[in-house]
Formats: C-alpha cells, sequence, structure tokens
C-alpha cells in the first residue's frame, strides 16, 4: 500500500518550491548554502530526468529504506531482548 501511496503521490506533486526553499527565496538566503550532492535530490533520482517516473521511484526506494531500517532496528531489539 505505501508503494502505491508513493506513485500516486508523484503525480500530484507540486512544481512550486516547498516551504523551506519558499522562506529562503523570500528571506534572501536561498544562494547562500554549501550545495551537497545526494542521490536523490530534489525528491527525485539523478540519473532519471525530472518527473513522475523519477519522483515514483524516489518516494519507493525511500519506502524499502525506511523498511529495512525499521526491519534492522526490531531484530536487534529481539536479539537484545532475548539475552
Amino acid at each position: 500500500m505505501p508503494v502505491v501511496i508513493a506513485i500516486l503521490a508523484a503525480l500530484f506533486a507540486s512544481k512550486f518550491p516547498d516551504g523551506l526553499d519558499f522562506v529562503a527565496e523570500k528571506l534572501g538566503f536561498a544562494g547562500k548554502g554549501i550545495e551537497r550532492t545526494a542521490p536523490m535530490t530534489g525528491y527525485g533520482l539523478n540519473f532519471l530526468p525530472q518527473g513522475s517516473l523519477s519522483t515514483s521511484l524516489a518516494g519507493i526506494i525511500g519506502i524499502l529504506i525506511i523498511l529495512g531500517l525499521f526491519w534492522l532496528a526490531v531484530k536487534m531489539l529481539k536479539t537484545t531482548r532475548g539475552k
């Protein structure tokens, strides 16, 4: 179900800046940050053109990462409680 939500949400994603970007532009400090590279900048994948596909895949990958971290945390907690 979360994967379906990620795909559908990408279709309705706004092309306008998010809240932090809007405030940074409004207060004049938008260009003063240090540029860093990341695998999923701008809510998309860098190796795909920006659009619904890129945003959907980034959402799916993000969900899988969170589920993997949650699974790992549960597994570690079960191991430490069993001792």
